[in-house]
């Protein structure tokens, strides 16, 4: 289906999504609640608006059909092209979506981000990414309920009552002390921000749907010069070809462990696959 922009009237003002470019992109979902805040336009209304001109239900999440043409009329109507920088679209071909952001359950923040709120500030991507534990800014753990009535927080709260708790209405933001972390949880949140940063630069095709089977069959072919292979990347071996006709993409967490047994970065292996399996293989 081919959407033209010049038949499109939008009471949706072009504002543009934040962070492009950058690990703390800002979620192309919390960006629609910005918009809906900063128009007056309800988020059901520019669903709806979007269910009508790609005739199926609007969806923000990389996992489900029709979010490319979702996103599409959603910069129709907005004016601002790009939007898709604001989610994993580029590797959702390869990782599970749904392994890597817990968006579209309860959602996460940090409380030092929400205490320094101002008219500049967005809620980024990475926030809702299962392995981030702590603020890539402020160093404070995320937190995922509110500290003084210990209810979650939904996903979907309009933009300008997130920073209360939905529950005993109590602030959200506050002081907390940074938590110290050990260097390898410092070195996966790095690849999770990586990650990021590559989903959110622009330009770039999505990722081929092969791009794992092609670096774990080199890697494989690297385990067979050793001496012996390690048990993790031998359960890795033996999980994928039971699995690989059934199963095409991959969970983050056993992408990155694969990474730390090579001692090499993530986005090395997304954008070169075959060369990243050459490096030696650590055997702990």
């Amino acid at each position: 289906m081919t959407l033209c922009r010049n038949h499109f009237w939008s009471a949706l003002p072009p504002i543009a999504l934040r962070g492009v470019g950058t690990g703390l992109v800002e979620s192309t979902m919390t960006y629609v609640l910005r918009l809906s805040d900063v128009s007056g336009v309800p988020v059901p209304s520019i669903r709806g608006q979007i269910a009508k001109m790609i005739d199926r239900p609007a969806t923000f999440s990389p996992d489900e059909p029709g979010y490319d043409a979702s996103v599409r009329a959603l910069e129709i109507l907005s004016g601002t092209d790009g939007l898709a920088r604001g989610s994993l679209r580029w590797v959702s071909n390869v990782i599970r979506q749904r392994s890597i952001s817990s968006e579209g359950k309860r959602r996460k923040w940090c409380p030092l981000c929400y205490l320094e709120w101002n008219d500049d500030s967005f809620e980024p991507l990475v926030w809702s990414m299962d392995l981030l534990d702590h603020c890539p800014v402020h160093k404070p753990a995320i937190e995922r309920e509110c500290p003084f009535c210990g209810a979650e927080q939904l996903n979907g709260t309009p933009y300008a009552h997130r920073r209360g708790c939905r529950e005993c209405n109590e602030p959200l933001g506050r002081r907390t002390d940074t938590c110290s972390h050990t260097r390898y949880r410092q070195w996966v949140e790095q690849q999770v921000m990586d990650l990021v940063e590559l989903c959110a630069t622009a330009g770039k095709a999505t990722l081929p749907d092969d791009t794992f089977k092609s670096y774990l069959c080199a890697l494989e072919q690297t385990a067979r010069t050793m001496p012996s292979v390690p048990i993790g990347l031998k359960d890795a071996f033996s999980r994928w070809k039971a699995n690989s006709e059934r199963v095409r993409r991959v969970e983050l967490r056993t992408l990155i462990n694969l990474c730390s047994l090579q001692a090499i970065p993530l986005t090395k292996v997304l954008l070169d696959p075959i060369g990243s399996a050459g490096a030696p293989v650590l055997d702990f």
